[in-house]
């Protein structure tokens, strides 16, 4: 792997998961460009589920998990808020990972509808004001 890591090289670890590929995912996403480019790693991951002829939803989950304890405040928020909104198993995998033991997976049937329509941008700031005491999730997460 290069110094200078894409989303497609991060995508392409997230298949493999290994330790070592989960050291270099934690070190770029340290940063506010590194936690860009998990997110787009990530959704690009789970976007390649969704055209599989069979779905590994326990690894998807898992990488959610994984996230859900090592990823930034930021980065779990926006890739909580987009999880939210898609209606496909890749994804519900995924926002089950991320959401980890809290009641958001309870809830995630009315962010669905409530978000049906909705931009990410304007789920996102939906979140940031449900979440006012948490740390602010960036608008530069967002493509």
């Amino acid at each position: 792997m290069s110094a200078d890591p894409s989303s497609a090289s991060l995508s392409g670890l997230l298949d493999t998961f290994r330790p070592s590929d989960r050291t270099l995912i934690r070190a770029v996403m340290q940063t506010s460009e590194g936690e860009q480019i998990v997110y787009s790693a990530v959704r690009a991951f789970v976007d390649g589920w969704e055209g599989a002829e069979t779905l590994d939803d326990y690894s998807i989950f898992r990488i959610g998990a994984w996230l859900h304890r090592n990823a930034t405040a930021r980065l779990r928020a926006a890739l909580l808020g987009w999880s939210a909104v898609q209606d496909t198993p890749a994804w519900t995998a995924l926002f089950s990972g991320l959401a980890g033991d809290s009641e958001l997976v309870a809830v995630r049937p009315q962010v669905a509808v409530s978000g049906a329509g909705a931009s990410e941008q304007q789920l996102l700031l939906a979140l940031r004001r449900t979440h006012e005491d948490d740390e602010p999730i960036g608008a530069d997460l967002v493509r």
